[in-house]
């Protein structure tokens, strides 16, 4: 690992600067997958589809399949574990996204 801090996501001010993850560590790759998520695609005019489709009207279930696209186009590094809760009784669903950084071994990707 090199030592080349990139600002974390969220933004936050931490001591005398602003905080940071390692670049290639499962955090950075986080952080990265955060901010895709925090755009609707077409509302950045220099990457247009940039980001993913506001679910908030959308009908059940989420399209998960957008964001696992979305990620192996922005962020080709990241592995990604979704998981979607069943919709409770307003018919509300949680989307949980674990992300893991993808590092090439011996011929093979692996997971670390």
């Amino acid at each position: 690992m090199d030592d080349r801090p990139h600002i974390n996501w969220p933004i936050r001010v931490e001591g005398p600067g602003y905080a940071t993850a390692q670049q290639d560590t499962d955090q950075e790759a986080a952080a990265a997958i955060a901010v895709l998520c925090s755009f609707e695609r077409g509302t950045r005019a220099e990457a247009p589809d940039f980001g993913v489709t506001d679910p908030t009207f959308q009908q059940m279930p989420v399209n998960t399949a957008e964001l696992q696209r979305q990620a192996s186009v922005y962020e080709p590094r990241a592995q990604l574990q979704v998981s979607v809760t069943p919709a409770d009784a307003l018919g509300g669903q949680q989307i949980t996204v674990g992300v893991q950084i993808a590092t090439v071994g011996e011929g093979d990707i692996t997971v670390g």
